[in-house]
């Protein structure tokens, strides 16, 4: 059962404790892991690293990607269903991971189809992207938000993401006038029906 619940750590910080991992005391490689644990959700701008349909981007540890559009947010959901045994009898050659997927999406029904969608309060960090050997085609210094706003989705109807925690939360700003009954959301891609929990929450049944 997944809640869309999810921590997230932008790339760069992983990939940078991971590199120097093998130089670092033990004791640093907990207060490293904790702190890369402990990272905030941020949302990453679109400055032409990905398509030019997704405007934000949040990635998380647990394998879940978020791809922020007009339309909605696409949510990929990944898992390693690898049991590693170590090296292969091949020398040095390690083993290949298996990565199990399922994407889902969640849409607004009747909503505006091209809503203006601004970040909001930056975060101190950035994110670099080094791809291949043209330094022409490198994305350096990629801001991150800690929130994004989905401007008249409906009506009168702002839609804010932001993280609460590692959590991945939304709410409907109705300004004075506006009817939130207007508000209808669509998921797809659940493999059964949807289900409401006691405090609120909707629980969706996925393959991961």
């Amino acid at each position: 059962m997944k809640y869309f619940r999810c921590t997230f750590v932008q790339l760069f910080v992983f990939t940078t404790c991971f590199v120097v991992a093998n130089e670092l005391q033990p004791l640093r490689d907990a207060r490293t892991t904790q702190t890369v644990l402990s990272a905030p959700l941020v949302f990453e701008k679109n400055i032409g690293q990905f398509d030019t349909e997704v405007k934000f981007l949040s990635r998380s540890t647990s394998g879940t990607s978020y791809f922020f559009t007009e339309q909605g947010v696409t949510i990929l959901l990944s898992k390693n269903t690898t049991e590693h045994s170590g090296l292969t009898e091949e020398v040095n050659q390690v083993e290949r991971d298996e990565i199990a997927s399922h994407s889902l999406k969640i849409s607004f029904v009747g909503a505006n189809t091209h809503p203006i969608i601004t970040p909001e309060e930056q975060a101190v960090s950035k994110v670099n992207y080094f791809k291949g050997k043209d330094p022409s085609k490198w994305k350096t210094g990629v801001s991150n938000f800690l929130r994004i706003r989905y401007h008249n989705i409906y009506d009168g109807i702002d839609l804010v993401y932001y993280g609460n925690g590692k959590q991945l939360e939304y709410d409907f700003v109705v300004h004075p006038g506006a009817d939130p009954n207007s508000i209808r959301i669509h998921y797809e891609g659940s493999e059964e029906a949807l289900a409401l929990l006691e405090n609120g929450s909707v629980a969706i049944r996925t393959s991961v």
